[in-house]
């Protein structure tokens, strides 16, 4: 019997290789697409699990104030085990991908920067471990940086939150200290006030503060930026 396809007068259409889709954008697209829908029940799981684990920033103002809506950014969490969690979150992202989606950077970020008192703390640096997805996009998918001494927290809903008193003061302090989120701060503020004065409550009083401009402290962040490694999960 001729299995020859030509000689029988038929003829098979091989797929062509360079016309099929690749899986890796497949995935880097799938990912884009549904980031928000991958990376918030993980980073949510990983805060009910772990009590130690608090979540600040616009996140957590959704969450505590009834009515109020910030388009969340990225997640903002302060942990003992920073570098472990961050690389935590990396992995099981890649893994509900499929593919090495992300990757986690190492910031060391000047206190002040981000509200904090220097001269309360044992360094003048934070560590912070940002997980992103490069090739998708530049902005970071979760911020975890070390736990600062003595910070005040609250439960809500399964979750450990920097409490409003501590997130009130840190963005007054914000807005003094970091001319370009001063707006976005100012407004956050007015958020928290009003919920107060709702409920009867007159907001605490922070020390005031001269505006700080300086041309050290984005230098001092870029050079200090470098990616952890982390042994692949998945060849692309």
């Amino acid at each position: 019997m001729n299995n020859n396809p030509f000689k029988r007068g038929r003829i098979e259409v091989l797929p062509d290789a360079g016309n099929q889709p690749d899986p890796t954008q497949q995935k880097i697209d799938y990912y884009q697409q549904n980031h928000e829908k991958i990376v918030d029940p993980i980073v949510l799981a990983s805060l009910r699990k772990h009590r130690e684990d608090v979540l600040h920033g616009s996140r957590s103002l959704n969450m505590l104030i009834p009515n109020f809506y910030r388009k969340p950014g990225d997640w903002d969490i302060y942990s003992p085990n920073e570098k472990k969690r961050a690389l935590a979150f990396e992995e099981a992202i890649d893994k509900k991908v499929g593919a090495d989606i992300t990757e986690t950077i190492h910031i060391e970020v000047p206190k002040s920067i981000f509200g904090f008192n220097a001269a309360d703390e044992d360094d003048s640096s934070k560590d912070l471990y940002r997980v992103v997805a490069p090739r998708v996009s530049n902005d970071g998918e979760i911020d975890v940086m070390s736990k600062p001494k003595n910070l005040k927290t609250t439960r809500h809903k399964g979750i450990t939150h920097e409490s409003l008193e501590s997130q009130y003061a840190r963005t007054v302090t914000r807005r003094h200290r970091q001319p370009m989120k001063a707006s976005q701060a100012r407004s956050d503020q007015t958020e928290i006030e009003d919920y107060w004065y709702v409920r009867g409550r007159t907001p605490p009083t922070v020390p005031s503060m001269r505006m700080q401009f300086t041309t050290t402290q984005p230098t001092s962040i870029r050079m200090s930026r470098k990616r952890v490694s982390r042994p692949l999960l998945f060849r692309v």
